[in-house]
């Protein structure tokens, strides 16, 4: 069996502090491995599975201040997909609003005010090209849309860059990696009965914690 090679990636001055939101999810899970494997990194992750606020401590209100201050950079992976699809958002109203827009805002705002020198890095979705015509990026114009995932995910872009310029976004579309995991495209594929005609973007996991890791070490 021939072995992939992967270009060497860039060593950070110091090793990094990473505070990962959404660590135990599927593409969180994916990040924190990756950069543990570059560096040994330390992080830590402070999202409680059922996506509460395991963060708040009533007996410290201070707590996330605490961990922000400790870090040199910060991942936000969590979110709401819906129980069964970005889809059951329309119904699921609180839950999108919660992860997908309150929890980035409320995020990006502690960082400014704990430890405003570092960057917050946002997953986001590459659902928001849907209605585009032809190939876009990221320097045109969304697609409006009304949909309640995709407003909340837009709206909370714009939190989180407006709230310092050391902040990124990164957006994915059906990622997979090499894992068993049911938000695989490669394990989601098996499963569908019949395939529609389209062009769509995907994305590796393994490409973006190379890409992470690489800024992160960079100082981007």
């Amino acid at each position: 069996m021939r072995q992939s090679t992967r270009l060497p990636l860039p060593l950070p001055a110091e090793k990094p502090r990473v505070l990962v939101v959404g660590g135990h999810g599927y593409v969180g899970s994916a990040l924190v491995a990756r950069m543990r494997a570059a560096w040994g990194v330390k992080w830590r992750n402070v999202v409680h599975p059922t996506a509460r606020w395991a963060v708040d401590d009533p007996d410290d209100p201070n707590h996330l201040g605490r961990l922000i201050r400790e870090s040199t950079a910060v991942v936000n992976a969590a979110g709401w997909v819906g129980s069964v699809n970005s889809d059951s958002c329309e119904e699921e109203v609180a839950e999108s609003f919660r992860d997908n827009l309150e929890l980035p805002r409320r995020l990006s705002r502690e960082v400014a005010q704990w430890n405003p020198g570092i960057p917050v890095h946002h997953i986001s979705t590459g659902c928001l090209y849907q209605g585009a015509e032809g190939l876009a990026g990221e320097d045109d114009p969304l697609p409006p849309s009304e949909r309640v995932y995709l407003t909340h995910k837009r709206l909370a872009e714009e939190e989180v860059l407006s709230a310092s310029p050391n902040n990124f976004v990164w957006r994915i579309r059906m990622p997979f990696d090499g894992r068993v995991h049911k938000n695989n495209l490669l394990c989601k594929l098996l499963r569908f009965p019949v395939f529609s005609p389209g062009r769509e973007s995907v994305t590796s996991l393994c490409d973006l914690g190379d890409a992470l890791v690489a800024a992160m070490a960079l100082g981007i």
